[in-house]
This record gives structure tokens, sequence and C-alpha cells, in this order.
């Protein structure tokens, strides 16, 4: 919390070049153990290894969760940083509650390391295992960051103040579950799910190996700062409550309330799936022997569709949709084929003497 709320701090060590002994020391001050041996107090540096930071929480079970954050150079990285180390606090205190919990590899890296973490965990593995017969497994990787943007499909939206973003979550369907849980646990918290893994290269070392793995993304933080005091306290616990919902997302993974087998993601098939399900759908019903007519008559709307949030009726003529003039049935069918579901468009209509232009928000058929 310190760092999430401190962020110049960050910048002041970047800009000195020491960015990485500072968050070493965080890792030492949050109890986390070195890869190596045994430290001396305040001596932090057995952390670095070059642009990876890395410290162990030991597992208590064959399992291990695979934690990360970017060390990047301005103040976004406080946030996957905060949430990085507040989830080892999480991870210690299931261990104390249960008799066989997972442990935990944290790690803070550059961007450009980002893909090849897995080398960091082997090594970290192989150190741990020193003396048995055998390395506990990684169960689940999770990386915690800031992002501007998510893909749904071949689209691409800005995340927002209050998103949560579960970015590559196709990687095993208990991730679905998780969104499921988190909305449910943080309704002040938008969950969007991103399902593709090639769209989160620091993702692509673990899914080669058959490792369920998932990037927590809140949003970037804006670059102008607010001069409104009220305002920037309404940011702040916005802020806080997307941070909260990834380390209670982290806690459910290490309690095993989701069961996360993985599973292959097949790019084609969800673009195809996505895509039969996308259909816009207005709820209107046409006449569609309707003769003598500029336009669409409507002989009725369907209960709970967007027709009726809209205010349509049966008996009125769509002359206009989307900016586009309606002469005709085909004309409709034509436009209502390019609305996108949840985008809200204009439709005009005639009710007796009346034009009426009136907003309507397509849903998905």
């Amino acid at each position: 919390r310190e760092y999430a709320e401190r962020p110049w701090q960050i910048q002041r060590a970047a800009a000195a070049g020491n960015l990485d002994h500072y968050v070493a020391g965080l890792f030492l001050r949050a109890g986390l153990q070195p890869l190596a041996g045994q430290i001396q107090e305040g001596d932090a540096t057995v952390f670095i290894q070059g642009p990876v930071i890395a410290g162990l929480i030991p597992p208590q079970d064959s399992s291990m969760l695979v934690l990360s954050a970017t060390l990047s150079r301005d103040e976004t990285s406080a946030v996957g940083i905060a949430a990085l180390l507040e989830s080892g606090r999480v991870i210690r205190h299931e261990q104390a509650a249960r008799k066989t919990a997972p442990g935990a590899m944290i790690i803070a890296a550059n961007d450009d390391e980002m893909p090849r973490l897995y080398g960091t965990v082997e090594a970290g593995l192989k150190r741990i295992a020193a003396g048995t017969e055998k390395a506990p497994a990684v169960t689940c990787f999770i990386s915690l960051a800031a992002h501007k943007t998510y893909r749904q499909g071949d689209q691409q939206f800005p995340v927002k103040p209050g998103d949560l973003v579960l970015r590559g979550a196709g990687s095993s369907r208990g991730f679905r579950a998780l969104a499921e849980k988190i909305a449910a646990r943080h309704p002040d918290v938008k969950v969007l799910l991103d399902e593709d893994p090639a769209h989160v290269p620091e993702l692509a070392s673990f899914i080669e190996k058959g490792i369920p793995a998932i990037a927590l993304a809140g949003p970037a933080q804006a670059q102008q700062l607010t001069l409104d005091a009220e305002e920037a306290v309404v940011d702040e616990r916005v802020r806080h409550a997307v941070i909260e919902a990834a380390i209670d997302a982290i806690r459910l993974i290490a309690r095993g309330e989701v069961s996360l087998h993985f599973q292959a993601y097949n790019s084609a098939a969800a673009k195809a799936a996505a895509s039969a399900s996308a259909r816009p759908f207005l709820g209107t019903i046409p006449e569609y022997k309707a003769e003598g007519i500029a336009g669409v008559r409507l002989s009725g709307v369907r209960d709970g569709s967007p027709a009726i949030a809209a205010g349509l009726k049966g008996g009125d003529v769509i002359v206009g949709l989307a900016g586009k003039e309606i002469k005709d049935v085909n004309d409709y069918l034509k436009v209502l084929e390019t609305l996108r579901p949840g985008v809200e468009v204009m439709i005009r209509v005639r009710r007796n003497d009346e034009t009426l232009d009136l907003k309507i928000s397509p849903a998905s058929r």
C-alpha cells in the first residue's frame, strides 16, 4: 500500500538508476526469502539477478504459484508491485491457516524480461528442491499490471477506472469461474475477460509448458494529475478497489476455490463462436408484408428487449437507423447486421403524425 500510495518513490528510484534495489528492499521488508541461502539483515542485493528480482514463500505441499509484476519507469508499476507484496502476505496467511498450502515465487522484472520468466522460475525451483527428490510443480502463473487497453475478439477497448481485466484467461475454464466469483464479491469493480493468451506475451513461456496463466490488469494511471482534492480521493478509492479485487483473486486461487486445469486455447474456434453469438438483436417484430409504406412498420416489440427499453411500440414505422435511411425491410436488415451489441445508436420512427428520434442499444442474439 505504501508503494501504491507514494508513486513518486518509484520515479525517484528509476531516475537514480536503482529501482531494482529499491524494490528488492521492499521484498526484504515484506518477509520474502531470497532464492539462495540466508541473508543478513539489510542486505537486499541478493534478490537481484540482473533485471529480475525474485523472492520465495516456501510451499507446504507440492504446488507453487508464480506471481509477477513489471518494473517500469512510471507510477503504473506501483499498482502491480503493491498487489504483488500484499498477495505474498495473503499466501502466508493461507499457509498458517491450513496444513497444506501452495508456496509462491514472487518476481518483479523489466518489460523485456517478462516473456523469459520461466527460466528464472525453473532455476528457483531447482534451488528449492536441493537435497530433495522432487521440486514443487507450478500450478498457476499470475501477472499483475496496469494496462491501457484489452481485446475481445478483434476489437480493442480501453481499460477504464474501476475495471479489472483477466487477460489471457483462455488457458483454463477455471478463470471464467474466477471472474464470476470476483464480480460477485466486489460489486464496485467491473470484471472483464480477454481470453486469448496470445494477447499477453509474458504468459507464453508458461502456456508452452501447459501451465494455466493469467494477467490481472487494472487501468494505467493517468499522466495528468487532478488538482481537485475530492476527485483525487475518489480516484484513489477506485484504484484500491481494483487492487483489492486482484488480491482476492489470488486468495481464491491459493485456497483452491477455483479448479485450474490447463486447456489449449483455440483462437479460431473462439472467434467463430463470438461472431455467432454477437449478432445484434433489437426485439422488433416487422410487418414483412406491409405495402405502400416508406419504412418498416412494426406489428409489435418483444418483452424485455432493447426495443421496449428504447420506447418503441407496435404500429411505429422505422424510417431511420444508425444514421441510415430505411425505406423497406431489406434496408432495415442490412443496417441491423452492421450494429454492434452494446453500442448505442439512434433509431427514427414515425408514430401517428410525429417523428421521434430514440436511442437504442442492441443486445446479442
